[in-house]
C-alpha cells in the first residue's frame, strides 16, 4: 500500500477576482493563460486581446502559500460560472 506521511502539509489559499473592465465596449482581459510564478512573471508576459464570445469576465487566479507568497498566477477572459469559488 502507500504510506503517507505526517510531515508533509501544503497550505495554499487561492484567490479569484473577477472584473468586466466595460459593459459597451468589447471585452479585453490581459491574459498569462498557461500560469506564472509570480504576478510580475504574468504581467511581463500579459496581453491585452479580446475575449471569444461567451466569455464575459476576465479572471485574476492567484495561489499563495501559508506565508502570502505567490506560487502561480492565471489571468484569463471566462464565463461567469467560471468565477465562483468552488
Amino acid at each position: 500500500g502507500t504510506k503517507f506521511s505526517n510531515n508533509f502539509r501544503i497550505i495554499a489559499q487561492k484567490m479569484i477576482n473577477c472584473y468586466k473592465k466595460s459593459f459597451f465596449a468589447e471585452l479585453t482581459c490581459y491574459t498569462c493563460g498557461e500560469g506564472a510564478s509570480s504576478n510580475s512573471k504574468c504581467n511581463s508576459q500579459a496581453i491585452d486581446i479580446p475575449c471569444h464570445l461567451g466569455l464575459q469576465v476576465c479572471k485574476n487566479e492567484l495561489l499563495v502559500d501559508d506565508k502570502g507568497m505567490t506560487l502561480l498566477v492565471t489571468k484569463q477572459c471566462v464565463d461567469k460560472k467560471s468565477c465562483i469559488d468552488r
